[in-house]
């Protein structure tokens, strides 16, 4: 039962906090969390202060993240493996003159705890 309920509670958090619905529309950027059925939060571009990216290479296939910062927080989190669109949002974010803060190195603690 302790095993279920973690399990349960894993998939549960990395599914409220890394599969978002991202639109970035003029000088704002929305994000919609829960696959863009929960909680909709907006952010003034002028507000972001960068964002970060971690690449993670696995046997089959490899994945960017991509987690926009405002202040001391992570307001948005972005992935090749949630996102379809990942190339589209990230040239988006770079024609918006948001800087790049730095390529950090993944481990699966960050992963887990984003």
């Amino acid at each position: 039962m302790i095993f279920n309920w973690t399990i349960c509670s894993l998939i549960g958090h990395q599914l409220n906090h890394k599969a978002h619905k991202i639109i970035i529309n003029g000088d704002t950027v929305i994000r919609v969390r829960n696959f863009g059925f929960g909680l909709k939060k907006v952010y003034k571009t002028s507000d972001i202060e960068g964002f970060l990216t971690y690449s993670i290479s696995g046997k089959k296939n490899a994945n960017e993240y991509l987690y926009l910062i405002a202040g001391d927080e992570k307001v948005a989190k972005l992935s090749t493996y949630y996102h379809q669109n990942y190339q589209e949002l990230k040239l988006s974010i770079v024609q918006h003159q948001i800087e790049n803060l730095a390529n950090e190195r993944w481990t699966i603690w960050k992963h887990l705890t984003a």
